[in-house]
């Protein structure tokens, strides 16, 4: 006898049946993280859900300080340290402030499917207060009625793709610089608002005096925050710079920590949503300035202040976006 007779027995006719497979366990139900997942790509992209929810709480938290800078630029409050005022009441630029970048961060989540959020620039603000209303002397109104058809002209130039032409022919040299000076600024500004750095009529910019210092100190807390966040990335914690906001801010409003730049004592907010006041005295304030807009101011001695003021705006903001996404 073969040993394969052996093996399938004396007979050869019996025969050694399968074992039954194995039922195919059920596909887990898809669950609103798959939802958001599939819409968006987010695995496809190399990235997870939490990790999204992640860097967009830390974008928020870090870009929330626009809330309050950009409506005091606006309307010239607490920022010349000159007794000028714009006209637009802070409460109405907070207004639109936020319901712009809510606006403009839902067009470019939701249609343009690309991380980036957006908000007011910090350069452009700038200009308007200091440059067009405070240096020019040109009205509130009007200066904002240059800024809409500024964007109206950037829209087109954007629909028609030129604006990508006209990015793309700036060197990069030029980009990278524009990108550098756009951070420095927003970085001076974090520092004077930190209580880190004062006005010094000789030299400008000076460091403030640390002598005072106490636990108490806004400054001091600013310093830490700006050491844990450090200490967090290179021991490559996830969501450090939100966990350095989020603790800073909490042992700030429990000590009751003074805001030397802003003359304030932290206090746990009274609430955390509220609705806000609806613009009454500037709402479509623009439009009825847009007949004004070739009117040309001029001073004492008839010299122009300004003229082509829009088409002027959409140059420094081509330059500003040249630096901010063309070195991503």
């Amino acid at each position: 006898m073969s040993d394969d007779d052996m093996e399938n027995g004396d007979d050869g006719e019996s025969e050694t049946e399968a074992p039954p497979a194995p039922e195919a366990a059920p596909a887990p139900e898809a669950g609103p993280g798959d939802a958001v997942d599939d819409f968006f790509g987010i695995t496809k992209a190399g990235s997870t859900v939490e990790g999204e929810i992640r860097a967009g709480v830390t974008t928020f938290l870090t870009m929330a300080y626009i809330l309050i800078v950009n409506p005091k630029m606006m309307s010239g409050s607490d920022i010349t340290f000159m007794d000028f005022e714009t006209g637009i009441p802070f409460n109405d630029a907070l207004f639109a402030t936020a319901v712009a970048a809510c606006v403009a961060c839902l067009i470019m989540g939701l249609w343009a499917n690309l991380p980036f959020a957006l908000a007011p620039g910090m350069g452009l603000n700038a200009y308007f207060l200091y440059g067009v209303c405070l240096g020019m002397g040109v009205p509130w109104d009007i200066a904002l009625a240059a800024v809409f058809v500024e964007g109206l002209l950037f829209l087109a130039l954007a629909s028609t793709g030129a604006r990508a032409a006209m990015i793309n022919a700036i060197p990069k040299d030029l980009k990278i610089a524009t990108m550098a000076g756009i951070g420095l600024f927003l970085a001076i500004i974090g520092m004077e608002e930190a209580g880190w750095v004062v006005d010094n009529p000789a030299t400008l910019v000076d460091l403030s005096p640390t002598s005072g210092w106490t636990h108490m100190s806004g400054e001091l807390w600013a310093l830490i925050g700006l050491l844990l966040t450090a200490i967090l990335m290179v021991r490559k914690q996830k969501g450090a710079i939100m966990i350095s906001i989020m603790v800073v801010a909490v042992c700030g409003w429990g000590l009751g920590v003074h805001d030397a730049y802003n003359g304030t004592d932290a206090a746990f907010p009274d609430s955390v949503v509220s609705t806000p006041e609806a613009p009454t005295e500037t709402m479509g304030a623009v439009f009825g300035a847009l007949g004004d807009l070739g009117t040309e101011i001029t001073d004492a001695e008839g010299n122009v202040l300004y003229g082509g003021l829009g088409t002027f705006l959409m140059i420094m903001i081509a330059f500003s976006s040249s630096g901010t996404t063309g070195s991503q």
